[in-house]
């Protein structure tokens, strides 16, 4: 697997904060960046990402900023990734639409390589998919890491 963007690491981030917050109302920008330790106008950038995406949504004024629309425990690690990093693995042959062999590859149906990254794509699609924001956050709770 390849590794996260420092876009989606903010995203990851800023989604945990909200996800924290759920159900508590908006939360401005300024302090989602305090608490994700991230840059705020690319913090902007990335919550409009988030939020035409469907997973926030904004209200503007004083007591404005941004909230989850969507319950923490419905919205997937792997999804959030997927959406700001592209595909998991990013080999051309292990494109769900649209598999084509790789520069050096003769045949994907016969590559040894496709086989086996094949089996890490789904383990770690299994693994991201299944971990939800609620979960991380209980998990960080847990540890006794809060953020």
């Amino acid at each position: 697997m390849k590794a996260l963007t420092r876009k989606c690491q903010y995203a990851l981030r800023a989604l945990y904060c909200l996800a924290h917050h759920y159900g508590n109302g908006p939360i401005q920008v300024s302090s989602i960046s305090s608490l994700s330790n991230a840059p705020p106008e690319f913090l902007e950038t990335i919550l409009l990402e988030l939020k035409n995406a469907g997973l926030l949504e904004s209200r503007r004024g004083r007591r404005g900023g941004y909230a989850l629309v969507v319950p923490p425990d419905q919205v997937s690690v792997g999804s959030v990734i997927r959406l700001m990093d592209g595909p998991l693995l990013n080999l051309p042959c292990l494109d769900e639409g649209n598999a084509r062999p790789c520069a050096d590859c003769r045949e994907i149906t016969r590559c040894e390589t496709r086989f086996f990254m094949t089996k890490v794509h789904e383990a770690a699609a299994a693994i991201l998919d299944k971990i939800s924001l609620a979960s991380a956050c209980r998990q960080v709770e847990y540890l006794g890491c809060r953020s």
